[in-house]
Order: C-alpha cells, then structure tokens, then sequence
C-alpha cells in the first residue's frame, strides 16, 4: 500500500480500482503499479499496490506478503533496538528461533 501522498509527489497515474477490506470497513480504491526498491539494492518490479491513508506520520509504505514471501524477513529487538532485514532470494537454511528459545528459557515445572 501506497499513501495518496506518495501518488502525488510520484504524479502516479491509476491503473485500475479494488476493493480493500479492513477490519472494520470496506473501501474501493485506485491501484498503481511500481518498482519497490529495497535498502539491500533489490528492485522489485511491477508490483500491484493499493492507495490508503495512513496514521502515522513518515511512513507513506506498508509491504506486504507479496513482497515479504520473496525472501526471508527478521526482525529483532535486542538491547532494546529493532533491526529489520531482508535477504531475496532466501537461504537455503531458514532461521528457525526455537532452539534458542528453549535454551534460555526455563522449562514449565511437572507437576
């Protein structure tokens, strides 16, 4: 999804309509189609995006499973900081945090 905002600036031209169902509404927006480029220098083309309003004030992008599902995405809160990351294509050995969750998490009592 794309903020009106972003279709302004970018002087993006509709390429059709959807309907967008939320949780507590149902809305037919404009549909575009743009190039994503992603920090780690991936460009993801043609990819069929949604006009909305956001909330929240600087961000004017949400990325869905459309892009996320190309790839493999992490987010950690260490110490206190996120870090976002995304790798395209994805590991052969996926990133499985279980392991090192029941090592330093006490185990339930039996009773």
């Amino acid at each position: 999804m794309i903020t009106r905002s972003i279709v302004k600036q970018l002087a993006l031209v509709p390429t059709g309509r959807t309907i967008v169902r939320g949780v507590n509404s149902e809305m037919e927006v404009f549909t575009y189609f743009v190039n994503i480029g992603l920090p780690n220098r991936v460009m993801i083309e043609n990819v069929k995006v949604t006009e909305c309003e956001l909330n929240s004030p600087g961000i004017d992008i949400l990325i869905g499973m459309s892009i996320i599902q190309l790839g493999d995405l992490a987010i950690a809160n260490g110490k206190g900081h996120t870090i976002f990351s995304f790798a395209m294509p994805s590991f052969a050995n996926p990133v499985d945090l279980l392991d090192k969750a029941n090592a330093i998490n006490p185990k339930p009592k039996k009773r």
